[in-house]
């Protein structure tokens, strides 16, 4: 049976150090949003929340979080964690700070995880989710299998072998997903995980490109994100051109707008 759970979805770091920072967040809203159906650690099908995530800033401490903007828009990376629509204070740092609590096996976030997300985020994140809309059915499943190619690095990534990464096996599997509407939620059949597997055939060990510059943000008691700082707008445009490029063919477009 399916299990109403809002869990999150992702983003990436760079693994340079830096010094302490803190900043408040709050979840304002989603972007390019739908639900995700998915099993967990070998759980029931359970169904969520997933997309971008347009997050409220406020009070920033620190040279790195005073880099950040008010909102900023990234993925969350718990599935054990909720989030809130209340400010709290969050630490920032890089993506190996962004581990887990619950399941500190699974959620630890090696640098070879990061790197990997790094890399994902450089070539398939596409900025026209951090819109208004509306969006076509590609944007809203482009974003939602992003948000779970995400979740599938972090948790099932060994950090030798790209085979290690299988959307239909392993401690996280895709099951599906479709539109959010309220109070319902029906999935209209995206091929969610089809696109999943193309951002994962596109992943390199011996990528030599560009790796976008990703922090975490991290709490003990509230979901983690992961946002984008000084992003290269010119380059995040082509790298979001290059999925439509993909997968395009396979989508009939429709507009619609998302109800937050």
């Amino acid at each position: 049976m399916f299990r109403y759970f809002l869990p999150g979805l992702v983003l990436a770091l760079s693994v340079t150090s830096v010094s302490a920072a803190t900043i408040e967040v709050a979840v304002q809203d989603f972007q390019a949003s739908g639900v995700l159906a998915y099993t967990f650690l070998g759980s029931e099908v359970e169904s969520g929340t997933s997309g971008l995530f347009r997050l409220g800033t406020q009070n920033p401490v620190g040279a790195l979080a005073s880099v950040l903007t008010n909102p900023e828009f990234g993925f969350c990376i718990e599935l054990t964690q909720n989030f809130s629509g209340i400010f709290s204070t969050y630490n920032v740092g890089d993506l190996t700070t962004a581990n887990d609590p619950v399941i500190p096996a699974i959620g630890a976030v090696t640098v070879a995880k990061a790197n990997l997300v790094r890399q994902l985020w450089s070539l398939f994140y596409d900025p026209t989710w951090e819109s208004a809309g509306p969006y076509s059915d590609l944007q809203i499943a482009a974003c939602i299998a992003f948000s779970g190619t995400l979740y599938e690095i972090l948790s099932d990534f060994d950090g030798v072998s790209l085979s290690s990464l299988d959307i239909s096996s392993g401690n996280f599997t895709i099951e599906g997903a479709g539109f959010l509407t309220p109070g319902d939620i029906a999935f209209i059949n995206f091929n969610v995980p089809a696109i999943a597997q193309i951002y994962i055939a596109n992943l390199s060990l011996s990528y030599d490109g560009p790796l976008a510059n990703l922090v975490a943000l991290t709490s003990p008691t509230q979901q983690d994100y992961i946002v984008q700082v000084i992003p290269e707008a010119s380059s995040m445009v082509l790298a979001g051109m290059g999925l439509l490029t993909l997968v395009a063919g396979g989508y009939r477009t429709r507009r619609r707008s998302i109800e937050g």
